[in-house]
């Protein structure tokens, strides 16, 4: 007897079972509209993956779609919730967003997609950081990359290729900015990431650096989640 694969269609608490290998998402999307009372906005996943109208669905493949990323009542953590659950300075927020990779709620029934997605986001974001780790647009120029040493006006003070350089570099390349803890553990330890007592103390010892060198100008404060230095070049 041969087997019968059908595809489980999905949007809300509205679900069916069909045959709809061979046709695009669009397709499908107009032919279920009303059965599945579908928002024409709705983005289509297949198996957990983001496809567009043009993707042709196979046989046995699951199809579910959620409302966009920030609409209201959707489907996807807000903004501030997608900052705090992830722990994404603000680049990585725009990137993921760019990318289109949004991390989903955990309604009922969902919770084997949310965790699927929060696997494929750790995953992408752990590349991401490490490619901007050899990114020339994220050096900084309070950073002397010869002498290994922080420098603001005439002050300076030697550091050395150490991790406590790899975060004052990584902080200062974006003044200002919240920094998370995983980006900032990813400049200083790469792919071996500590817990995050190491970098307390890390932070605790280049701010030890700067006070006792009187560079006042930098100032690295801290919140749930995050670093930011804020660089006041008046007093240089």
């Amino acid at each position: 007897m041969l087997a019968v694969f059908t595809n489980h269609l999905t949007y809300g608490a509205n679900d069916i079972e069909v045959d709809v290998a061979g046709f695009t998402i669009k397709q499908i999307a107009l032919a279920y509209a009303e059965t599945l009372n579908l928002d024409p906005a709705a983005v289509a996943y297949v198996d957990v993956v983001r496809v567009d109208s043009k993707f042709v669905v196979e046989a046995g493949q699951r199809i579910e779609w959620m409302r966009e990323y920030g609409r209201k009542g959707g489907d996807f953590w807000s903004d501030r919730e997608f900052r705090e659950r992830y722990s994404v300075d603000d680049d990585e927020f725009q990137w993921c967003l760019n990318s289109g990779l949004q991390p989903l709620r955990s309604p009922s029934g969902r919770l084997a997609i949310e965790n699927a997605v929060a696997i494929e986001m750790g995953s992408r974001l752990m590349q991401l950081r490490v490619e901007r780790g050899k990114n020339p647009r994220l050096k900084s120029k309070f950073v002397d990359e010869d002498s290994c040493a922080i420098v603001i006006g005439e002050k300076s003070v030697h550091v050395g290729n150490c991790k406590e350089l790899k975060l004052f570099r990584r902080l200062s390349a974006r003044p200002g900015q919240r920094i998370s803890l995983d980006s900032l553990m990813e400049a200083g330890w790469g792919i071996d990431t500590p817990v995050k007592s190491a970098l307390q103390q890390c932070i605790a010892r280049l701010r030890r650096k700067l006070h006792v060198a009187g560079m006042t100008e930098f100032v690295i404060e801290s919140e749930v989640g995050f670093y930011r230095l804020l660089v006041n070049e008046k007093n240089s």
